[in-house]
Parts: structure tokens; sequence; C-alpha cells
């Protein structure tokens, strides 16, 4: 998870929430459309009710599919007002990291979870690119436009909406799962979200910065995978 996103929606919403309110998504949505697009989408659509392209959130249980996580959806009316709509269901989220789990992470479009907030910031994530491609009528499906660019983004690996459990792969490591501290240091190859990355420096006791052919950023130290690449 980026960290100046998870740090500026944490300044609202605690990170294990124990409720998930239309207000908190309007809050979610500005804190990535400020770090991700430089508020350019909030700048495209407007939140008042005189405007030809509104937008509304629902903090509730999607009604085509229950089981999904989160839907983006376009309800148009006369053909003037086209409204869009984005359904995140607090049931999935808060039914992960209960106190009497002794599961620590989870998993949510192919990348590590540690709280409610961070599960919730990756599937609206999601959802805003189907937003945008709503916008700029590139369409609506995960095709390969789409994964390319949630993974460009963000660096999601999974298209799907879910949110499960972390899971421990191979001996000398994880790919996707519950991660082990990693002995760091600079000029290391290791693995991120599954993307190679490489250690630039170590920035104070717990955050490492990386860099890879899309730039550099500042990470976790525990969302480094020991898995090492040639």
């Amino acid at each position: 998870m980026d960290k100046k996103l998870l740090a500026k929606a944490k300044k609202k919403i605690p990170l294990q929430f124990t409720k998930l309110t239309d207000k908190q998504l309007d809050w979610l949505f500005r804190c990535i459309d400020d770090v991700y697009f430089g508020k350019r989408i909030s700048k495209a659509i407007c939140f008042g009710k005189k405007s030809s392209v509104q937008m509304k959130f629902s903090a509730s249980v999607p009604e085509h599919n229950p089981n999904t996580a989160g839907v983006c959806s376009r309800v148009s009316r006369g053909g003037v007002i086209c409204r869009f709509v984005i359904t995140l269901s607090p049931k999935i989220f808060l039914d992960v990291f209960k106190e009497k789990q002794k599961q620590g992470a989870y998993v949510s479009n192919g990348k590590l979870c540690r709280s409610r907030l961070e599960c919730a910031l990756n599937v609206l994530c999601h959802e805003m690119i189907h937003l945008v491609f709503y916008l700029t009528r590139l369409g609506m499906s995960h095709d390969l436009v789409f994964q390319d660019t949630v993974r460009r983004f963000f660096y999601h690996t999974k298209y799907k909406h879910a949110v499960s459990p972390g899971r421990v792969v191979g001996k000398q490591g994880t790919l996707v799962g519950i991660p082990t501290p990693a002995i760091l240091r600079p000029g290391q190859r290791v693995y991120w979200s599954q993307r190679p990355v490489v250690v630039k420096k170590l920035v104070g006791k717990k955050d490492v910065r990386v860099k890879d052919a899309f730039g550099s950023r500042v990470l976790d130290r525990r969302d480094i995978k020991h898995m090492q690449y040639p």
C-alpha cells in the first residue's frame, strides 16, 4: 500500500474501522484522487445535483452481486443526467481482521493488506479505474487495457474484487500472503506485489525506497518478499 495514500486516508478513518459509510467512501475517493490523479477526477465530475455528470457513493451490499467487495455503475436519466455510483460492501470488510482470527493479512487485487482500511482502499482504487474508463468511454470490462492500467497505477495483479486470507507460497519466501521479515540492502533485487524491484535505500526502521521501470516509491519493508530474482 502506498504510504502517502494510507497516511492521508487514516486521518479520518481508523485502520480497523467498525463501520463504513457513504461519507467515508467519499473521503477515500478524494484521497485516491489527490494522491494518484492530482484531483483530476473530481474536476471531471460534480458532487452536486445541478450537473449533468454526478457522483454518488453507497456503503451497502451490491444489488446484483452480494458477494463482491465493490462495484462501479452508471445510471442515465433521460439521456441528460449521468450518475456514477461506486458501491463498496461493508460486510466484506468487517468480516476480516476480527479479534479472534489468527489470520494476520489478507490479499485484495493481488496486494497484501494488513487492515480493513487497506482492503477498502485497494478495492476502491480498482473501482475508480472503472470510473475513469466510463468517463473516457474506454469500456468497463476487465480486458487487457484495464488490467494494464490498474497494474501501472496501483501494481494490482488480480482483478476479481476479492478479499481473501493471505497465504505462504514456496519455501524461499512469499509471492502472495503473510510476509516474513527480509534482510534488505541497497542494490538488492527483490519482489513487491509480484513485481521485480530494486532496493534504493532503507528509510527509518520500517520502510524502504524501491525503484522499477515506473519510478520509485517508499514501501513498508514487510511488503518486500524474500524471493530474489537474478
